[in-house]
């Protein structure tokens, strides 16, 4: 009995060890979960962090971070506009870092009429100055903004780009990205210099790297201005220093005027859609300053006085455009009515025009307007459209003016500025080579009176019943495509005090017979370009391209 007794009692003694054991066994397995479940958090939430901190780096690593704090570079840009246009820019930039000091400096050598002229851009602090060269003769002006000089726009963008995944064969590096008018902007870096600039199908190639010095790009100090400032006379003047007039004041209105009716980006965000069976055909019809053919015309596939507008209007199922001669014959020419009603329904009596898109810029307009008043041909409404470019609906200012600058006192000259400004009148065909007024101006005087009996007014009422969208131009120096053409139309438009804003050539109050409707529809529409760039002659920026592409 005792040694049952005493057995019994080590019974629990056992049963209490093996539960030891198995509590200490399910112990050790619950903390090495533990630690592994620990550690693998652990491990996850640092590679977490170490991501989003190498992102978020990654992310405020800009192109000025990686560029030496102070440099300079000179870039190639080629350009090449029409068939009698072509520009060669080189540009040389000097950026300080602290302070952020730009300096700029732009030379374009351009061939007009087989004659070179060569301009200089420069920049430093947003106070802007362009020169002209032609010959030895040299004057310069101030542009209306320093915001038409494309590339001078873009260079701080391009300090504040990142790095992008993008990679293209000229370049070992990843390149560096930022946007500029809604496009892309594509720099290559190699060894912390800049290789090259990509921007809208155009590379500026870096030539030199180098740090130029302060007094290598700087404002004219001592040079002749350009200027036309005495309606009185007849030669370019030349305007001292302590004269120059500060032409920030027009230069805010215009831009206040335009902004007031039309944003930039406006113009793609308000489209209206023409519901057609079929593209129909777009005809161009041009303006004054075309001699060629001296009789008859032609029916071109291209033409450079629209520059390669066909490449911004989709909504044509072809192009064609009329040449014929808007020199010797003015808008009421009875010879070129007939001319535009052939070219556009195959008849020059009592044709219709079905199915077609007309564009017309400058007299383009009257001579099309003449026509349907005369019943020539006729208009289809429901088929056809027609856009008006720059119109002189009743008339122009500068044809007061343009018999003086078309005089000898413009001719062959040894007087500074004058000789580039006659070799431009004289390309545009403003004026004759014997230094008189084009007769086709003549019918653009504002007082003129037709021998047909056509009124401006008669004109002016078939444009409002027929014209579906115009353009007018608000700036002679527009968006600066040739600044050869934008000096001469600011020249021209200084001298025959044109009324405010103007495109150099026709005043708004003119160009804008249709009221309201600028404010109102997006085919209408108020631009800073000048008179030659509305055709697209030098090639278009946004939001010149996007008015032509939304009609």
């Amino acid at each position: 009995m005792v040694h049952t007794q005493e057995y019994e009692s080590l019974l629990p003694t056992k049963n209490t060890k093996h539960s030891h054991r198995r509590r200490s066994f399910i112990i050790i397995i619950l903390v090495t979960i533990a630690i592994l479940l620990g550690t693998t958090l652990g491990l996850a939430y640092g590679f977490i962090y170490w991501k989003s901190r190498c992102i978020k780096t990654h992310k405020h690593v800009q192109l000025k971070h990686v560029l030496p704090g102070s440099f300079g570079i000179e870039f190639k840009l080629h350009t090449k506009n029409t068939s009698d246009t072509s520009t060669e820019n080189d540009i040389t930039i000097k950026w300080e870092h602290e302070p952020k000091d730009i300096r700029y400096r732009q030379k374009t050598e351009e061939m007009v009429s087989n004659d070179s002229v060569l301009t200089t851009v420069t920049i430093v602090n947003n106070n802007a100055t362009v020169s002209y060269e032609l010959g030895n003769e040299t004057c310069w002006l101030n542009p209306d903004n320093s915001s038409i000089f494309e590339w001078y726009s873009i260079l701080p963008l391009i300090m504040e780009s990142v790095r992008s995944n993008h990679r293209e064969d000229g370049c070992r590096e990843r390149m560096w990205t930022t946007t500029y008018n809604g496009r892309r902007v594509f720099i290559c870096i190699i060894d912390q210099r800049i290789s090259y600039i990509r921007y809208d199908n155009r590379v500026a190639q870096s030539q030199e790297w180098m740090v130029p010095s302060q007094s290598s790009i700087k404002l004219p100090s001592d040079a002749t201005k350009c200027g036309m400032m005495d309606s009185e006379m007849t030669s370019l003047l030349v305007v001292d220093d302590d004269k120059r007039q500060n032409t920030s004041d027009s230069t805010r209105q215009q831009l206040s005027y335009s902004q007031t009716y039309r944003k930039d980006n406006e113009y793609l965000k308000q489209p209206e859609i023409f519901v057609r069976s079929a593209k129909p055909d777009c005809l161009f019809i041009h303006g004054i300053g075309v001699k060629s053919p001296k009789t008859g015309y032609k029916s071109l596939k291209s033409m450079s006085y629209w520059g390669h507008i066909e490449k911004n209007t989709p909504q044509c199922s072809s192009h064609k455009f009329i040449q014929f001669n808007t020199v010797d014959n003015g808008w009421d020419s009875v010879s070129l009515h007939k001319m535009f009603c052939e070219f556009a329904t195959g008849s020059n009596v009592d044709g219709r025009i079905s199915n077609k898109i007309i564009f017309t810029h400058s007299m383009g307009n009257n001579i099309v307007a003449a026509a349907l008043h005369r019943k020539v041909c006729s208009f289809d409404v429901q088929s056809s459209k027609w856009f008006s470019v720059s119109a002189p609906w009743r008339g122009s200012k500068v044809v007061l003016k343009l018999e003086d600058l078309c005089s000898g006192h413009l001719g062959p000259s040894h007087h500074k500025s004058e000789n580039l400004l006659w070799l431009v009148l004289e390309h545009t065909k403003y004026c004759t080579h014997e230094g008189k007024m084009s007769p086709a101006y003549r019918t653009l005087h504002p007082t003129y009176k037709s021998p047909t009996g056509i009124s401006y007014d008669d004109l002016v009422a078939v444009a409002r019943l027929h014209v579906t969208g115009a353009l007018c131009g608000t700036s002679p120096w527009g968006m600066g495509l040739s600044l050869s053409f934008s000096g001469t139309l600011k020249f021209i438009q200084s001298f025959s005090h044109l009324d405010q804003p103007n495109d150099g050539v026709v005043a708004l109050n003119s160009c804008n017979v249709f009221g309201k409707k600028f404010q109102s529809i997006a085919k209408f529409a108020l631009m800073s370009v000048n008179h030659l760039e509305s055709s697209m002659k030098f090639g278009c920026r946004k939001p010149l391209c996007s008015w032509y592409q939304i009609l």
